[in-house]
């Protein structure tokens, strides 16, 4: 099967808390974060065959405290006034 890119919204930690997990296909990757219409967006590229897994995301703004979960950097997105940092968490 041919791969797709899928687009995920990433919460806004003003008001939605600052980590989401997502129902992702097995083995994506993540290509990146930006900000669309006024939200934070993640694209993803999957191959829709594959099971889905959860994968949780965290969203910091500069300044606050990070998780001590292991983590990967994915991007650092400004929306007006705010620049948020992106984390994929993993479980211990």
């Amino acid at each position: 099967m041919a791969k797709e890119i899928w687009k995920y919204k990433l919460p806004n930690p003003l008001h939605d808390g600052c980590s989401r997990s997502y129902e992702i296909p097995d083995g994506a990757v993540v290509l990146s974060v930006a900000e669309q219409d006024s939200d934070m967006q993640m694209w993803v590229m999957v191959d829709p065959e594959k099971p889905l897994v959860q994968r949780r995301v965290d969203v910091y703004w500069t300044g606050m405290p990070l998780s001590d979960m292991p983590s990967r950097f994915i991007g650092t997105v400004v929306l007006r006034s705010h620049v948020w940092h992106v984390f994929e968490v993993f479980s211990r």
